[in-house]
């Protein structure tokens, strides 16, 4: 299930939730890192919202599998989500 605001969000990032779901990997799901022992969110979603974050310049990738945020980062999620 998904809200209407979240469908808008997700269709300005040009992510397509039917293909999504319709993908064998899991949709989204809680899980610990294993270097940090933090929870994040893993899955088809965040990996396509990580994707065009990627594209977008808004993160960079670091040594392994770390990620970097621009400088612009927080400006560019507030706008995001304030559309």
């Amino acid at each position: 299930m998904s809200s209407d605001r979240g469908q808008y969000l997700l269709d300005e990032l040009g992510i397509d939730l039917a293909t999504l779901r319709a993908s064998r990997r899991m949709f989204a799901r809680s899980c610990v890192d294993w270097t940090d022992r933090r929870v994040h969110l893993a899955g088809a979603l965040p990996a396509a919202i990580t994707s065009v974050f990627l594209a977008r310049g808004w993160l960079t990738r670091g040594p392994g599998r770390s990620l970097r945020v621009a400088d612009d980062y927080d400006d560019n999620v507030e706008k995001w989500l304030a559309s």
